[in-house]
């Protein structure tokens, strides 16, 4: 999709936006004021309906306690996602050459994403973003871009032209 015009035009270098959540994620690309979706990927965790796995301890005439296993491993899955993350990275990374990455995850993920990354991309991170955007239009996601940018380089953002036209009105209220 094409980046609207309301939206600054930062991205001049090619771009590639990393949505991780616990499992699943999404790659988008920005470039040229372009913006597409190149891949997404997920680790199904299953969910479990019934007792499976139910257990009584017994022993010598006693009861000692009785429980289930209710939900899958989660490291277990979580070790298939990140490898399903790497894998998709790899693959997204030898078809394009990027020269920027923005990561946007939950913050306990971010060692593991970061660890999964080869090195040379390490360095190429520009910011990390905090929290849940599985769900966020993409603009959103270059919405909160642009404010951290503005927020560590005021200025650096070009202005909307309707705010251009006004605060080009109150500086020639103030020469006055």
């Amino acid at each position: 999709m094409k980046i609207p015009n309301e939206y600054p035009k930062f991205i001049s270098k090619k771009t590639l936006l990393v949505v991780m959540g616990r499992e699943n994620g999404k790659f988008y690309m920005a470039e040229k004021g372009f913006l597409s979706l190149v891949t997404e990927f997920g680790e199904r965790v299953p969910k479990y309906s019934d007792r499976e796995g139910f257990f009584i301890r017994l022993g010598r005439g006693k009861y000692f306690g009785s429980g289930s296993v209710y939900g899958p491993k989660i490291k277990e899955v979580e070790k298939r996602f990140m490898t399903d993350f790497r894998k998709e990275f790899l693959n997204v990374t030898r078809k394009n050459n990027f020269d920027q990455i923005y990561l946007f995850a939950p913050r306990f993920m971010h060692k593991y994403v970061e660890d999964e990354i080869p090195v040379n991309y390490r360095d190429i991170i520009k910011y990390r973003f905090a929290g849940n955007f599985q769900k966020e239009h993409p603009l959103k996601l270059l919405e909160i871009i642009g404010k951290e940018i503005e927020r560590e380089h005021p200025g650096a953002v070009p202005v909307k032209e309707e705010a251009r036209k006004i605060l080009k009105k109150f500086k020639v209220i103030n020469n006055r």
